[in-house]
């Protein structure tokens, strides 16, 4: 029995957490391209959980300290028993594909990433919080199960998260390019309803000054006729907002 349950123990806390970290991350290597399954990961995490109940089950049977009764039916396997490992399972499955978009998120500070933009990988960040992860310890809630540590971490890297969105939600891709091509739309809608004659406006040059409280501090330097017919040189600065429901950018002042 000794050998049974160290057995077990061993798949539940070693191999099987493996396998499902990489079935995560490489659903191909667990599942092969030639097995024609739509989705492979959804396969390898529920068959992950189920063999991690299964071991459960066995191993706690076979637990030298476990006092069976003769006449009980069944294993004596309590209800916290099969929690932890259902805990675990969401907890290894979610947190580890929380941290790698999080960390490519975080890279875009300072490498350029040509595979990844923010909104894409904000994209997949919600998805993952606000459905998937959300949705796994919403199911086994109804279900009776104590998904308290997955769900206490899971409020850590809600809150976490929340400090990039609001950051996302002013200053969107911040793309450079973008936000010049935004500035410099944006300037030549405002300006021809200031200038004399709408009709001789040029914007000459567009600069990305850089961050503010309130969005993204433009430059922009144009020229146009004055009342005296002659042909001057301004500029004006801009601040440019992010507006995440049409993925542009927008002036909310202009001095």
């Amino acid at each position: 029995m000794n050998a049974i349950f160290l057995i077990c123990t061993f798949l539940v806390f070693l191999i099987l957490p493996i396998i499902l970290i990489v079935g995560l991350i490489k659903p191909t290597w667990i599942i092969p391209i030639k097995i024609n399954i739509k989705n492979r990961r959804m396969l390898i995490f529920f068959g992950t959980l189920f063999l991690f109940i299964l071991f459960a089950i066995i191993g706690g049977n076979n637990s030298p300290d476990l006092d069976v009764k003769e006449n009980e039916k069944g294993p004596a396997v309590s209800q916290d028993t099969i929690s932890i490992p259902i805990d675990s399972a969401i907890l290894i499955a979610y947190k580890t594909q929380f941290d790698s978009l999080y960390v490519k998120l975080m890279r875009l500070d300072s490498i350029d990433d040509m595979r990844n933009s923010r909104s894409k990988l904000h994209g997949q960040i919600q998805n993952l919080l606000f459905n998937e992860w959300w949705g796994a310890i919403e199911q086994f809630d109804s279900l009776s199960r104590n998904v308290e540590i997955s769900k206490a971490v899971y409020y850590q890297c809600a809150r976490k998260y929340d400090k990039e969105y609001a950051r996302f939600m002013v200053y969107g891709d911040e793309d450079e390019e973008m936000i010049r091509f935004w500035a410099e739309s944006e300037s030549k809608r405002i300006l021809k309803k200031l200038v004399r004659d709408p009709k001789s406006l040029k914007v000459e040059n567009v600069k990305v000054n850089g961050k503010t409280k309130k969005g993204w501090n433009c430059t922009v330097v144009y020229r146009a006729t004055n009342g005296f017919g002659g042909y001057v040189r301004e500029y004006k600065n801009l601040t440019m907002a992010y507006d995440i429901d049409n993925t542009l950018y927008k002036c909310i002042s202009m001095q």
